[in-house]
């Protein structure tokens, strides 16, 4: 029996299950799709309300400019009327800071995105943050973003970490995400397995 395109992407809507673009059916809106480690698509309407900010060096401006013309040449549109959307890593509402993603979304699907360093507007600066691993050692301290690196330290359950800056620097290795920190020594912790494992960090207000 032949499948029916329509009935299967209504199947694919009621299950819940992530729908990708490029597929041969197309996604009326980037608000059904989703991917673990991150929030849901949120149109450009919808930035303000999100309370976060990006572009925190020139190479990021540089690029999210370059993002946008890529999408007007793409689309053929002027910029205020492209289809722009936005989606937050987990990271940002759990210490602060982590990733941005924004597309110019046409036809079902992503035409072009780009990614840079997000942090959360309603908190005027990161330098504390609270360790809550699930291991019972708590937190390694390393020379570099990688459990093979030196041993330098350790914080406990409960203990606070010092982020080196603001916006926090956050490098992924190994399957992990790795934050470097000034305090209690200068070195890296590991903020948790990505894009879905527990995160060992929270904020100390939180």
């Amino acid at each position: 029996m032949k499948s029916n395109p329509l009935r299967l992407l209504l199947m694919v809507l009621m299950l819940g299950l992530p729908v990708k673009p490029g597929l041969a059916q197309p996604v009326a809106s980037p608000a059904i799709l989703s991917e673990p480690g991150w929030s849901a698509w949120r149109p450009r309407a919808e930035f303000a309300a999100a309370q976060f900010s990006s572009g925190f060096s020139n190479s990021e401006l540089g690029g999210f400019m370059d993002f946008e013309a890529i999408c007007q040449q793409s689309i053929g549109l002027p910029n205020e009327e492209i289809d722009y959307w936005f989606r937050l890593s987990r990271l940002v509402t759990a210490i602060g800071t982590g990733r941005v993603e924004y597309g110019c979304w046409q036809t079902g699907e992503f035409v072009h995105t780009f990614s840079s360093t997000a942090v959360r507007t309603d908190l005027s600066e990161v330098n504390c943050l609270k360790v809550n691993t699930n291991a019972s050692s708590g937190l390694v301290i390393r020379s570099e973003p990688s459990s093979r690196s030196a041993w330098l330290g350790g914080v406990r359950i409960g203990g606070r970490v010092t982020p080196s800056s603001f916006p926090a620097l956050i490098l992924n290795a190994e399957g992990r995400d790795w934050i470097a920190i000034s305090n209690p020594r200068e070195g890296w912790v590991s903020v948790g397995e990505s894009p879905v494992g527990p995160i060992n960090l929270s904020l100390c207000n939180s």
